[in-house]
């Protein structure tokens, strides 16, 4: 990296050498006495035939932090041996571009490549800003990374129709924005590019926009994200953002409140599709999706209720984290795959409780990872119908097994340890509590009339 301009940061420690750097002593290349300290230098070049103590030749050039009065105006030089000491050179590897060179008009910072202009840093005061088409005679092509970060008093500003890329976090915090037109020319928005735009209400995404890398996050007061029609990419419906097919729910804008229902076309509820979104009352999944993203309804703290319907089969990373008030998530048997933390709540909150089949990955899921679950199976019975059987737990370490239809019915249950009776319950209220998790992996479950009649054609286990 050196060749190519950019510097390198290291760390290494200091002896006595290191203080001698001067015109008639340029190298720190000899090691003797004790160290007096670390510290971090740049390196900025280098010289294969730098000549260093011993005869042995090749040195680093570097700049360092204590101002041009020291050493060589400021520079020195470190011998390659010197760095291959471990005790000297303690780590390095961090890379500083030497970027291009900048330019200034008017309230625009600014750099040229390949002939066209991209806005690094907005230096005005704010308010209405209209960006320019060019900027010292070259057409302005790009909104650079962070270019308007923290800008709080941008209130509205004019893409031209030449900006063709909207860099990473480049209108971040712009927290008095509060409407966005991005022209036709357009064709991507990088992440985060205007995440954290508190008073952003409506965006308008023009024709040219085949690539948003999740730029609308954490603005609370996002009501609607439109589309033009003509977008080969996109769509949107009711001010939610959708890819062109509607298969995809990309962002449901945070502002919105009610209940909302999800197309019968969409099958995958995008990343981060609903985060944040603390006016959302309730959900309606159809049975179309296929995949719930990663943090797909993270924060979305007034909504009680979820039923994924069966068809789906993959449940992101933290869906349902901190939905502070969820108190049913209802998974179908046909889930394949849950990721980490799927409905994690803050210590303090009632945690949330897991419907489910016994017996299905979703099962196994919520025995291991949540703290509530109701996993209920269908039991056949002698004259060919059947009972339902919930098992039921309340916290990590005990279950209860609940008879769904107890009436007249007795509920046993048997522990066995080489055949032999370890331990039974028995229940005519159609509930058993206080069962330990390998009694229930292990048990043998009874239904009986009130007659000690057997009512199930098997035992349940």
């Amino acid at each position: 990296r050196l060749s190519e301009g950019d510097g390198v940061i290291i760390a290494i420690d200091l002896y006595p050498d290191f203080y001698n750097i001067s015109e008639t002593d340029p190298v720190y290349d000899i090691l003797y006495g004790s160290v007096k300290g670390y510290h971090a230098v740049c390196l900025v070049g280098y010289d294969d035939n730098k000549q260093c103590y011993g005869g042995v030749k090749g040195a680093f050039k570097f700049i360092n932090s204590w101002g041009t009065s020291w050493g060589l105006d400021g520079y020195g030089w470190i011998s390659y041996d010197m760095l291959s000491y471990g005790e000297v050179g303690r780590g390095y590897g961090y890379i500083v571009d030497a970027g291009e060179p900048l330019y200034y008009e008017n309230d625009f910072q600014y750099a040229v490549k390949d002939g066209e202009a991209e806005i690094k840093r907005y230096i005005g005061s704010g308010g209405d800003v209209k960006i320019p088409e060019t900027m010292g005679g070259y057409i302005v092509t790009k909104i650079g990374n962070y270019a308007f970060e923290n800008c709080e008093t941008l209130t509205n500003v004019t893409i031209p129709d030449t900006i063709a890329e909207i860099g990473c976090h480049a209108f971040y915090a712009c927290e008095a924005l509060e409407n966005i037109t991005i022209p036709d020319s357009v064709v991507k928005i990088e992440t985060g590019a205007f995440s954290q735009c508190s008073s952003l209400k409506t965006v308008f995404i023009g024709s040219g926009i085949n690539e948003v890398v999740d730029p609308f996050g954490s603005c609370e007061s996002l009501e609607r994200i439109d589309v033009h029609p003509d977008n080969t990419s996109f769509a949107s419906e009711d001010g939610v953002l959708f890819d062109k097919t509607m298969k995809t729910l990309i962002r449901y804008p945070e502002a919105k409140s009610g209940a909302y229902t999800i197309p019968d076309s969409v099958e995958e509820i995008g990343d981060r599709a609903f985060i944040y979104c603390d006016g959302l009352t309730d959900i309606a999944i159809p049975s179309s999706v296929k995949r719930i993203g990663d943090y797909a309804f993270f924060s979305c703290g007034i909504i009680t209720e979820v039923i994924i319907p069966e068809g789906a089969e993959e449940i992101g990373d933290g869906a349902f984290n901190v939905c502070l008030d969820l108190k049913k998530l209802v998974l179908p048997d046909s889930v394949i795959k849950i990721g980490i933390d799927m409905c994690t709540l803050p210590d303090g909150y009632s945690p949330t409780t897991v419907y489910c089949s016994a017996g299905t990955y979703a099962h196994a899921y919520a025995n291991l990872n949540c703290p509530q679950y109701e996993a209920r199976m269908s039991v056949p019975t002698l004259d060919g119908g059947s009972e339902e059987l919930t098992i039921v737990r309340d916290s990590f370490s005990l279950h209860r097994l609940r008879l769904e239809n107890a009436d007249g019915k007795e509920l046993y249950f048997a522990v066995y340890d080489n055949g032999a009776l370890k331990r039974a319950y028995a229940s005519y209220s159609g509930e058993i509590s206080d069962i330990d998790w390998e009694d229930i992996e292990s048990g043998k479950a009874f239904i009986w009339d009130g007659n000690m009649k057997p009512l199930t054609a098997r035992s349940i286990s």
